[in-house]
């Protein structure tokens, strides 16, 4: 894992919430950074999430959207989602992470009602949400099912042979 030292930015007077923020191109090592100190994603998915990252932010990806989360002038999760192509209203949430040592505080449920107000706020009708049924991932999938999704399918052997893809949906309107 690369220990990548985070910058404080400044935090505007009284300011003791976290803040969600546009992403920019200074965040790509902090969040891939986060990513792999969550333990959970293999060395491929971060490769995978380092790629989706700068694809979005170089303009590669221009319908997908990242948000960052701060508190205390420390970057502590993160998502990207996007419209999925040919439908109408239904979009994905491709990443969301929170680092490991900031779980329990309810940052991942504030991203994700970002996220899903984002979608509501442009037309959409369906979010999407895919992952493994691997052990490590069971934290993953409980907190999906509190935040309202519904387990939807199971793709046998999709990832590797005895790692399932699971998909998760809610609708937004």
């Amino acid at each position: 894992m690369r220990a990548v030292k985070q910058q404080v930015r400044s935090v505007p007077a009284g300011a003791s919430a976290p803040q969600l923020r546009a992403t920019d191109a200074d965040d790509v090592p902090i969040l891939v950074s986060l990513a792999e100190g969550t333990l959970v994603f293999t060395p491929q998915e971060i490769v995978g999430l380092q790629e989706d990252l700068e694809s979005c932010l170089s303009g590669n990806d221009p319908l997908d959207h990242l948000l960052t989360l701060e508190h205390a002038g420390h970057v502590v999760g993160f998502a990207q989602f996007g419209p999925a192509e040919i439908t109408q209203g239904t979009w994905y949430l491709y990443w969301i992470a929170v680092d490991r040592q900031s779980h329990g505080h309810g940052y991942g449920a504030q991203i994700l009602r970002r996220v899903e107000d984002e979608v509501r706020g442009r037309e959409g009708r369906l979010l999407l949400i895919e992952t493994s049924t691997l052990p490590r991932y069971e934290a993953t999938r409980v907190f999906y099912e509190r935040a309202g999704y519904t387990r939807e399918c199971i793709i046998r052997d999709y990832y590797s042979e005895g790692d399932d893809k699971v998909i998760f949906s809610k609708r937004m309107v």
